[in-house]
């Protein structure tokens, strides 16, 4: 039959008497060379040895023998005959010499306390008595609780927080029961402040790591850098959730299954662009100004000098194919187009070249104010006719629209500024024309392009001639290696 493993907690000697009223600290721990640990107890009225059976056989008359096993110590290898018997004989050698310098009275002074014996003893007078196995006072047992692992667990961490601002406050144990004194109560909470202390510095725990996506401007980015690519994130991608001020906390940046989703629409977006694929569905993109914008003098640097005014922008056209191009004017409260009381030259500009003009305003119906809620359909209308198909090849275009700046002053008699028939909305229709917005539509009847940029990137090799398969599956090796080593910043394994 086995031994019985050893109890934690003071004990009186097999032979000795009663437990006498003060309880005697423990002695102290010896490890042998293979893992077995073996200890004797300093206690009123005798000694206990634990350790090795031999010892149990020599000294049995004298001491009461314990064992401690160690999970990964003596007890995993006593099947190895010859190495446990040597064990066994330096054990008692050593034991032997130890056991009996154990009984005399300056040992019994002199034995060093174990690393964490007091503290085992300051939870097992004040603590164990409600927070044990079986009571579980509050959901808590300090009955065999390691001391020698205190902050090594992180589970345990929580606990140990909260018996340490139990100590700092005294609050524990209630009123009514035996309770510390003040120095052992500072000195505990010191001792497991500073344990955990140590542990954390010694073994940082971060947390759990979290799956840090790219926020939808750092994506945006990427596929700029990557495929030389611009897009307009806004559009394929929903808003961040943002922390402290910050979208790009891992933390907020979660990955919901309807998120997912539209990253996998993005993705094969920008894919069939990327590689010029002539079946891509036309679609249609708008760029709009801002309703308070005042459209005086020159509005960038891609427009013209002597230009008032307008919109310029950068658009990719996917493939080789015809696009169709649609002007917006800005508009009333009222949906009237502004501006339309006198004649006005539209000048439409590709990678700033002029391409086509329109002429508008001056020549329609326009009702008084007085029926300003029955708005001519010219009114409403006019910008129809603003539509011009654009045969392009595949890549980055300019596109420009912008007025003519009128410089003159006009002779004779002045002409109120403002409709005569009120002055309260006035302002509002009698403002200058302006753009709204620039809708660009297609490609329709696309062929794949030749060379882009983006091409350029993807397609580091290509067929040549009649290849065979084994030379596809080679070329598409390297294209996908590339793309994944530029995209994820390492070699690829």
């Amino acid at each position: 039959m086995l031994p019985r493993p050893l109890q934690t907690g003071l004990r009186p000697a097999p032979h000795a008497g009663p437990r006498s009223p003060t309880p005697v600290p423990r002695g102290a721990h010896c490890r042998a060379p293979s893992g077995l640990v073996w200890r004797w107890d300093v206690l009123a009225g005798g000694a206990v040895i634990h350790g090795s059976p031999v010892i149990h056989w020599s000294v049995r008359f004298m001491i009461s023998v314990r064992h401690r096993y160690r999970a990964d110590g003596w007890a995993k290898r006593i099947g190895r005959v010859s190495r446990g018997v040597a064990f066994s004989v330096l054990l008692l050698g050593v034991t032997g010499a130890v056991s009996l310098d154990a009984l005399s009275p300056a040992a019994q002074r002199g034995a060093a306390p174990s690393t964490v014996e007091w503290q085992r003893t300051f939870l097992d007078q004040y603590c164990v008595g409600c927070h044990n196995d079986r009571a579980q006072i509050a959901g808590l047992s300090l009955q065999t609780v390691t001391l020698d692992r205190v902050g090594h667990l992180a589970d345990e961490v929580g606990v140990w927080e909260k018996v340490i601002r139990k100590l700092r406050a005294q609050s524990m144990p209630p009123v009514g029961r035996r309770r510390p004194e003040p120095a052992a109560y500072d000195r505990m909470a010191s001792w497991l402040e500073g344990t955990i202390d140590e542990v954390a510095v010694a073994a940082p725990n971060p947390g759990r790591p979290v799956v840090h996506r790219l926020n939808r401007a750092e994506y945006t980015n990427a596929i700029r850098d990557l495929l030389a690519l611009d897009i307009d994130g806004r559009e394929l991608l929903p808003a961040d959730d943002s922390g402290y001020g910050f979208d790009n906390i891992g933390d907020v940046l979660s990955l919901s299954p309807s998120l997912l989703e539209r990253y996998m629409i993005a993705a094969a977006r920008i894919s069939q662009i990327a590689v010029g694929d002539p079946g891509v569905r036309p679609t249609r993109d708008t760029y709009r100004t801002r309703p308070t914008l005042i459209q005086e003098g020159r509005m960038s640097d891609e427009l013209p000098f002597g230009s008032r005014g307008g919109l310029s922008v950068s658009h990719y056209f996917p493939v080789d194919g015809e696009y169709r191009v649609q002007i917006r004017l800005q508009r009333t409260h009222a949906n009237q187009i502004k501006g339309l009381s006198e004649a006005n030259t539209i000048e439409v500009r590709i990678d700033r070249e002029r391409f086509t003009t329109f002429e508008v305003g001056g020549n329609g119906v326009i009702n008084p104010w007085g029926a300003v809620m029955a708005a001519s359909a010219y009114e409403q209308t006019a910008d129809d006719g603003l539509e011009f198909t654009l045969q392009v090849a595949a890549g980055t275009r300019t596109i420009g629209v912008t007025f003519p700046e009128k410089r003159g002053l006009p002779e004779g008699v002045l002409e109120p500024r403002l409709s005569s028939a009120s002055y309260e909305f006035a302002g509002d229709r009698d403002a200058s024309m302006a753009v709204d917005a620039i809708e660009i539509s297609g490609p329709y009847n696309g062929t794949r392009p030749l060379e882009t940029a983006s091409r350029t990137r993807v397609f580091t090799c290509g067929p040549v001639g009649e290849t065979v398969a084994d030379e596809h599956a080679a070329c598409a090796t390297e294209i996908l290696s590339a793309l994944a080593r530029r995209a994820f910043r390492r070699p690829v394994v």
